[in-house]
């Protein structure tokens, strides 16, 4: 008893230490985030936006907005859908009398012989930009602030070494009790990890939900055609970035992802799969070790599985 009460006390000891530092590395970077963004460099940058769709989630046309009333000019936008019957292709279609002075572009159609759907459409966006010098990559369920662009763009100009920056994302519910879980962990769990994580070592991977990328960097890793069979495109991105020995760096801006799972199924599907793409990417990393413990509900979510889709099929 001795022993097992030493271990819990201990486990309670590293938890703590692990929400305090959590807490510590949260406000420093608050304060950061608060700061008022770095004057832009004399002559500021083509930025191409690339937003790959699928789909018209109920808050999609409030998200892409939030990129048209970005408070930077020299900034294109293209939208890339995989064929017109997608419902994502009409609401950009509508935004366009909406923005006459934004340069929106649609793109329709998929590169061929490609594993992964969301490289497919960003190949042949990336090539109807020819002379962007950033590009910056964005899911659809994520919205910013107006100063989102001028913050990434100053950030580059601190330092010339940095090829790729990244953003934290901070999640929002639109939904019942499955997208507020959803919101739950990425701000309480998936957040401070990134945040010690950086703390701890350089930075060697992106995040998905935002990417900003130098198109000599890009081009350094052979561009986006060989990410087109990688599963997590976003975190390869960064790593290659990072084995040609350009700087990652996460940015002071932070991005907003709405969460719309309606079921607990959702939920758990995206949890499970988190973890592992996870354990495939990093193997060997602290976090791994530590999340490992909760592949053992794989049995429970198959079984969860396996219940629904029989009740789906009684009911039909």
């Amino acid at each position: 008893m001795n022993l097992l009460a030493a271990f819990c006390a201990a486990c309670c000891v590293a938890s703590l230490l692990y929400y305090v530092a959590a807490s510590v590395i949260g406000m420093r970077f608050a304060r950061r985030a608060s700061s008022a963004p770095a004057p832009l460099p004399k002559v500021a940058p083509r930025v191409a936006v690339l937003k790959p769709l699928h789909g018209a989630g109920g808050n999609l046309p409030e998200n892409l907005i939030s990129y048209l009333e970005l408070d930077y000019s020299k900034v294109e936008f293209i939208f890339g859908v995989s064929g017109y019957d997608d419902h994502a292709a009409a609401v950009a279609v509508a935004l366009k009398p909406q923005y006459p002075f934004r340069q929106i572009t649609l793109v329709v159609g998929e590169e061929p012989a490609c594993a992964n759907r969301k490289v497919a459409k960003l190949i042949g966006m990336a090539e109807r930009s020819a002379r962007a010098e950033i590009f910056l990559l964005s899911d659809a369920d994520v919205s910013v602030e107006r100063d989102h662009l001028r913050r990434l763009v100053s950030e580059f100009g601190a330092d010339e070494q940095i090829g790729l920056i990244t953003c934290l994302y901070r999640a929002k519910a639109s939904g019942g009790l499955a997208s507020r879980l959803e919101a739950l962990f990425v701000n309480t769990d998936f957040v401070p990890l990134v945040m010690i994580s950086k703390t701890i070592e350089p930075l060697r991977y992106s995040l998905g939900a935002t990417v900003a990328i130098k198109r000599g960097t890009l081009e350094a890793i052979g561009g986006f055609q060989r990410l087109k069979d990688l599963l997590a495109d976003d975190y390869y991105l960064g790593k290659f970035a990072s084995d040609r020995g350009y700087k990652i760096k996460l940015s002071n801006s932070i991005v907003t992802v709405r969460t719309e799972d309606r079921r607990l199924a959702e939920f758990w599907n995206h949890q499970l799969r988190w973890l592992r793409t996870y354990r495939t990417t990093r193997p060997l990393s602290l976090a791994t070790i530590v999340l490992r413990c909760r592949d053992c509900y794989a049995d429970i979510h198959r079984t969860f599985d396996n219940r629904e889709g029989a009740g789906t099929q009684r009911s039909a």
